[in-house]
């Protein structure tokens, strides 16, 4: 409740003006709110699980969540460190600015959703799991990594649907092969291959150009560009062009040393934290990654659909 929150928020200001370096709350059970509106660099150690709005606008605290978290951790924080140890659920790390926010196992939708960057501040969302849909949507800075270490020696794949649908900067790091699909606000397949047959029909598509299209379990308007004739995916672009829809740099590979330089000290971070440090080093020297970034603006290239 609002009346439980307000004097967890007193205890700890209290506990802070009389010089604590660390603060533990004990039997949390959904109380929200916690860390918000404390400017202080004190630890907060929280044995339970924490409600909504935990490190709400956070600028310097560092919260360490023995348990699970429920929605909305550390909307617009501008900095300090939040380790989860357990699971976070939807809308972690929302219009994230600065620090960063470790989760050892999973979370839900809407995750690094709006984060961004200015100068040198730049956020970091590491998890340690899988995520749901909508992975870094309308994301403009920072970084995501998304570990999926639960998941190694297997073909699950670690996020949900519509990665980075609307990301104008960042970059996101994902284990793993990502399906082309899963990235960006794609139309449906069936739509896809339905427009494609009436162009058959219409006889500005052979059948064997749209036999190849159709034998693809998956595939996206690069795919298109690739293997079909410009004239018809002027087409077919109709489709995918929207107002939601950005062109998107999509890397399978492993790591570089430019990556490194930038995020080698999260993993090694999170690997002492989470005492994780054997399954970080075979992540970083052993796996593949998907990284997705927004294309430059110089390199987007945008079809004029046909009417009709």
């Amino acid at each position: 409740s609002s009346a439980a929150s307000d004097v967890y928020k007193r205890q700890i200001s209290e506990k802070i003006k009389a010089g604590a370096r660390q603060v533990d709350i004990i039997n949390v059970r959904g109380q929200r709110y916690i860390g918000v509106g404390l400017d202080s660099t004190v630890r907060l150690k929280i044995f339970g699980t924490p409600g909504n709005c935990l490190a709400n606008l956070n600028k310097s605290l560092e919260i360490e969540v023995f348990g699970n978290v429920q929605d909305d951790v550390g909307d617009v924080m501008t900095g300090g460190r939040v380790i989860i140890h357990g699971d976070a659920r939807d809308v972690l790390a929302q219009a994230l600015q600065g620090g960063v926010i470790y989760v050892k196992g999973n979370a839900g939708n809407r995750c690094g959703i709006q984060m961004r960057e200015y100068r040198d501040r730049r956020p970091v969302l590491m998890i340690g799991g899988r995520v749901d849909d909508y992975l870094g949507e309308y994301m403009a800075g920072g970084v995501i990594i998304i570990l999926g270490l639960n998941y190694l020696d297997t073909d699950v794949e670690i996020v949900g649907d519509c990665v980075a649908s609307g990301m104008v900067g960042g970059t996101i790091y994902i284990r793993g092969k990502v399906s082309p699909g899963k990235i960006g606000l794609n139309p449906p397949r069936g739509d896809v291959i339905q427009y494609l047959r009436g162009l058959v029909l219409d006889g500005r598509l052979s059948i064997e150009e749209y036999e190849a299209i159709e034998s693809l379990e998956d595939f996206t308007l690069d795919t298109l560009r690739e293997m079909l004739p410009p004239e018809v995916v002027k087409h077919v672009s109709k489709l995918y062009l929207n107002k939601y829809w950005k062109e998107l740099v999509v890397e399978y590979r492993r790591l570089n040393d430019s990556d490194m330089a930038m995020i080698g000290p999260h993993f090694e971070e999170f690997g002492k934290v989470f005492d994780l440090r054997k399954e970080i080093d075979r992540v970083v020297k052993e796996e593949y990654f998907t990284v997705i970034r927004p294309k430059p603006a110089a390199a987007t290239r945008v079809e004029e659909p046909e009417e009709g």
